[in-house]
């Protein structure tokens, strides 16, 4: 049964804090495993699973938020050559952790899309018909 009290939709500047609030101790003793039944009692109206993808895809710090560089692309591309399309948190591993699995996917439909969309170089043939008057 689906609890009335839980919220859905966008996350609050106050929920936002309640949940770093609340992942602050696990980080601090250096345990990797969150436990996020218990994170979610910090943090009323959100569930365990709200809780824990608001964490690994948006407030965690380990998560770059910048802009992806020419090098990060290149990898990107390299790491679906040899995982394939389907291995994103395989990929997201290789480059370090600093993008999330679904970051990368974007990222891989955005570049594949422009390179869809760039028109091929046709090659030039001077063979101009001149025009007789």
């Amino acid at each position: 049964a689906i609890n009335p009290q839980n919220k859905r939709g966008r996350w609050s500047a106050d929920e936002d804090e309640l949940l770093r609030q609340a992942v602050r101790p696990f980080i601090q003793s250096g345990n990797t495993k969150i436990n996020w039944s218990t994170v979610k009692l910090t943090v009323p109206g959100r569930t365990d699973v709200q809780c824990r993808e608001r964490w690994v895809n948006i407030l965690d710090p380990s998560i770059s938020a910048a802009p992806f560089t020419l090098a990060e692309d290149r990898k990107l591309l390299e790491m679906v050559e040899l995982y394939g399309t389907g291995n994103w948190s395989k990929i997201s591993l290789e480059l370090g952790k600093t993008r999330t699995d679904n970051q990368l996917w974007r990222r891989w439909k955005q570049i594949s899309r422009k390179k869809r969309s760039k028109p091929a170089k046709k090659k030039s043939t001077s063979s101009k018909k001149k025009i007789a008057k």
